[in-house]
C-alpha cells in the first residue's frame, strides 16, 4: 500500500535522514475506527507540511 501512495503522491518524501537508524528508532502508533478511522483497509497516505496525515480509504478520507 505504500507504493501506492509513492505512486499517488510523487513528491512524498520516502528517503532517511539516517540510513543507520533501525526501525525500532521510530515511533508507531496505530489508529481504528475508534479513533475516526472510516475502514480498515487504508488506500494511501499523505502528511501536509503542518504535520497532519491524511488516511484514505475505501469508505472515506480522515485527518489525523
Amino acid at each position: 500500500m505504500l507504493l501506492a501512495a509513492v505512486l499517488a503522491f510523487p513528491e512524498f518524501d520516502v528517503r532517511a535522514d539516517d540510513p543507520g537508524m533501525e526501525l525500532s528508532d521510530f515511533a508507531l502508533r496505530t489508529w481504528t475506527s475508534a479513533d475516526g478511522l472510516p475502514d480498515g483497509s487504508v488506500t494511501v497516505i499523505q502528511q501536509t507540511q503542518d504535520g497532519y496525515l491524511w488516511v484514505g480509504t475505501a469508505a472515506g478520507l480522515a485527518r489525523f
